[in-house]
């Protein structure tokens, strides 16, 4: 398909998808190989659990890796990837709003604003990797998605810095 935007084409892989479980993961990362069980096992153990997340190690532009440990009690350490949900959950909240320049922290706050359930899993579990020249290195973009974030859901919106 043309490109259609990074939102609009997870949107279009979330509805092909016919799992009960969905997870993201973009080219350049990795999950690590205990991940998918992990995060099955603990919806297992959790059945009332909407999302299951997990810290992740991070790879820096410049070249500096670091572990990111989530904080289970806040959604502004998550990425789109390393995050599994319920299928119906997301499909429920409308998947990716494509009008946000952060659809993932609109779908995490949209969950946490309803109360939905969350489980985090305390390792890291998947690799990421920060790239030049992506959307979240132009500070003016990430300026108006934070702005955008604060309209929707109040002032007090945090989330992970991008430089």
């Amino acid at each position: 398909t043309p490109h259609t935007g990074a939102s609009e084409s997870m949107n279009m892989g979330l509805r092909a998808a016919r799992g009960e479980f969905l997870l993201l993961l973009d080219a350049d990362d990795r999950l690590r190989p205990s991940m998918i069980a992990e995060m099955l096992n603990t919806f297992e153990e959790h059945p009332h659990a909407g999302y299951i997340t997990c810290d992740y190690v991070e790879y820096a532009t410049d070249g500096s890796v670091a572990i990111v440990e989530v904080d289970p009690q806040s959604v502004g350490d998550l990425l789109t990837n390393g995050v599994m949900h319920r299928r119906d959950l997301m499909y429920a909240f409308g998947l990716f709003d494509l009008s946000m320049h952060f659809s993932e922290y609109t779908l995490y706050l949209q969950y946490e604003s309803r109360g939905v359930d969350r489980v985090h899993i305390d390792k890291p579990l998947f690799e990421y990797h920060r790239r030049e020249g992506s959307q979240t290195a132009d500070r003016a973009w990430v300026k108006r998605g934070v702005r955008q974030l604060r309209q929707r859901f109040g002032k007090d919106v945090v989330i992970r810095e991008y430089s």
